[in-house]
């Protein structure tokens, strides 16, 4: 079964589309710039840097494809050797550094920034890839990045001000992490031909479009008029080659090919070759004899490894009574922060998230397995969850509002605080809020 598109439907109407290959060319689409406002705006990017203690280098800051050292933006010009706040943004010098037309760069938003965190915890799930985010302020009339290609594909969510994207055809056709651009990828040659051909389409996004750029389409951004702000969710590809290097780490675990060749293996050119043919036939009967679900579970393992903990998982739930979470609207089942479910023959359920297992027994296990694969972001009532999973209802609770997985909602469905302890980590749902159920 499909998950249900919420947090996708928010930057597309071609959601069939996404739902097996991403686009290989450009897209462009037109959507209401309120919701995508909730999860950026120019004074939370205040807020993040004055008051969230953020560090670099989750942020940094680029002029005409340059980025420029941190101590021209951070406390470590004028910081002590080993003073803890070097790394703080200094606010001044990047107030300065935005007037002479630098761009900010807000670094690893789908970690740093709760609705952002939120939200790309359920694309991640939606798409079965972990979604990554950034946000860039450009001030008018600059650049903070030159040309250039991504080697995954970009949604780009306009959410102030305009900007221009002239978008050229890859060079290189589905780059990997080890191909990513470099200053010296297009010689001035190459620059010049490309420049001589033109864009293959150019847009000027405004706020509300969500520009989708293929992984490896070579991209030229830089604001006319008006300062812009746009956020950047990264959508990494899961390549063959990718696949094929989880093999190679369990040819690592042979004896046979970690022995060295003979010293005089490449003694000629002819002894090479015979020397490489031989590998080559070994390799091809060790592949030949590899189980499939090997590979299947080892890439799953890597893909699983790569996402990040859902950042809505509090330390503080541990400390809530059963008096606080009875004393509530209910809890919800948040779908997206299990990457894997899987049940054993015995009736037990392993819930794997980016930070690790989680193992119910039943009841638990069929009871909050139903929940998850329902996918309905509703509360659902404390006394339910008493009578399904029984005495240990509580200590379950717990250990999953700790996990992410489940949500407690208060009365009300506002985040609550009080003097001594704040919970919202636990209370506050961008996903549920800004995309109802479709």
């Amino acid at each position: 079964m499909q998950p249900n598109p919420r947090a996708l439907s928010l930057l597309t109407d071609r959601i069939d589309d996404f739902r097996a290959d991403p686009p290989a060319e450009p897209q462009l689409a037109h959507r209401d710039v309120a919701p995508l406002k909730e999860l950026i705006s120019m004074p939370m990017i205040d807020e993040l840097l004055a008051d969230n203690g953020l560090t670099y280098p989750l942020f940094a800051m680029a002029r005409n494809g340059v980025r420029l050292p941190a101590s021209m933006y951070t406390c470590a010009g004028r910081a002590l050797k080993g003073d803890l706040t070097r790394d703080l943004p200094d606010l001044r010098s990047i107030r300065d550094q935005l007037a002479r037309g630098a761009t900010l760069i807000v670094e690893r938003l789908h970690r740093n920034s709760r609705p952002v965190a939120s939200f790309c915890r359920r694309l991640s799930y939606e798409l079965g890839r972990p979604v990554m985010a950034s946000a860039f302020l450009t001030p008018a009339n600059a650049q903070g990045f030159g040309l250039h290609y991504d080697i995954e594909g970009v949604f780009v969510l306009q959410i102030e001000g305009r900007k221009t994207w002239k978008l050229y055809p890859p060079i290189l056709a589905f780059p990997l992490r080890s191909q990513q651009w470099r200053p010296d990828t297009l010689s001035a040659e190459a620059r010049r031909d490309l420049e001589q051909r033109g864009p293959h389409a150019v847009y000027e996004l405004v706020p509300g479009d969500v520009l989708w750029i293929p992984r490896g389409w070579l991209h030229d951004v830089f604001t006319t008029g008006q300062a812009s702000l746009h956020l950047s969710l990264g959508v990494p590809a899961l390549s063959k080659f990718e696949v094929i290097t989880h093999l190679l780490e369990a040819l690592a675990q042979d004896e046979e090919f970690r022995h060295g060749l003979s010293l005089d293996a490449f003694a000629t050119t002819d002894r090479a070759r015979q020397e490489c043919a031989a590998v080559l036939e070994s390799f091809a009967a060790w592949v030949a004899g590899r189980d499939p679900a090997d590979l299947a579970d080892r890439s799953l393992e890597g893909l699983r490894d790569a996402w990040y903990p859902a950042r809505c998982s509090p330390v503080t739930s541990v400390l809530l009574s059963d008096a606080e979470i009875a004393d509530s609207a209910g809890l919800a089942a948040i779908r997206e922060a299990v990457v894997g479910l899987e049940y054993a023959p015995d009736g037990r359920l392993c819930l794997r998230t980016g930070e690790g297992e989680v193992l119910l027994e039943p009841p638990a296990a069929g009871f909050v397995g139903s929940l998850l694969m329902a996918d309905d972001p509703s509360p659902v009532p404390v006394d339910r969850y008493l009578a399904e999973i029984g005495p240990d209802a509580y200590r379950v609770m717990r250990m999953l509002l700790g996990e992410g997985i489940l949500d407690l909602i208060p009365h009300g469905g506002i985040a609550r605080e009080d003097s001594s302890r704040v919970v919202s980590d636990v209370l506050y749902r961008t996903c549920a809020t800004l995309v109802p159920s479709l």
